[in-house]
């Protein structure tokens, strides 16, 4: 549970950190990349209340670190920050019709609300984090992950099909094939922790998959997406 919780953190720190310079793109602040689509470009909040309300997502970063570092309910409150505001926001838009209703914000909420809870594991009689690799996997996992995808997607419109569900089950798979590769060279009983852990995770991603899988429908690309979906789900399936 604590290596899978740490896990989804590392994944929610590493993806709002380099969604700033997503968002600088769809802004149009970076003039070397190609210009985004007409429908992705972003337009400015209209007031400083808007902006600080959308800029509580980042919360996830000294989150993670505050967890990391042993601040256990300093996590949790900073986790809440980042998770009301999207509630709020999502549960609004909906009602107002502003966005079709979809399970996927509701989905990926409900994973969301589960961290803080799951932090309960890091309680003071559990042995603390090593943080050296953790606080490092930081910069790592920006580099070999956001990075390569948001330039891929930038240059290649038909990548963007992968949506968050999608590429959850696609790296889960690809930590799985590594965590697999490695575990032939180490004493099994160093291993049994990932491996449980990789399976909760596992079994998280297919079910964000399967829950979501009917919003596909709502989609100009519905076919598209359907039939990657369900590679998806046949691939955790195994």
């Amino acid at each position: 549970m604590r290596l899978a919780t740490l896990v989804a953190m590392l994944t929610h720190a590493v993806m709002v950190t380099a969604s700033i310079a997503i968002t600088l793109w769809l802004s149009g602040e970076i003039a070397w990349l190609p210009a985004p689509a007409p429908e992705l470009v972003l337009t400015p909040p209209s007031s400083m209340w808007r902006t600080t309300w959308n800029l509580a997502g980042y919360a996830w970063l000294p989150a993670y670190i505050e967890l990391v570092l042993g601040s256990r309910r300093v996590a949790q409150a900073v986790a809440l920050l980042a998770i009301v505001p999207s509630a709020i926001t999502t549960a609004v838009e909906q009602a107002a019709r502003d966005v079709p209703l979809s399970a996927s914000p509701w989905a990926m909420l409900l994973i969301d609300v589960f961290l803080p809870v799951a932090m309960a594991a890091f309680h003071h009689d559990a042995p603390p984090v090593q943080r050296r690799p953790w606080l490092l996997a930081l910069p790592i996992g920006i580099l070999l992950v956001p990075v390569p995808l948001f330039t891929i997607q930038a240059i290649e419109p038909a990548l963007r099909l992968l949506d968050w569900p999608g590429l959850s089950c696609v790296a889960v798979t690809v930590a799985i094939m590594v965590h697999l590769t490695v575990r032939g060279s180490r004493r099994p009983s160093g291993t049994l922790p990932w491996s449980l852990a990789f399976t909760l995770l596992a079994v998280t991603a297919l079910a964000l998959r399967t829950v979501t899988l009917p919003d596909v429908n709502n989609q100009a690309q519905r076919t598209t997406l359907a039939t990657m979906a369900s590679v998806e789900m046949s691939l955790f399936s195994r």
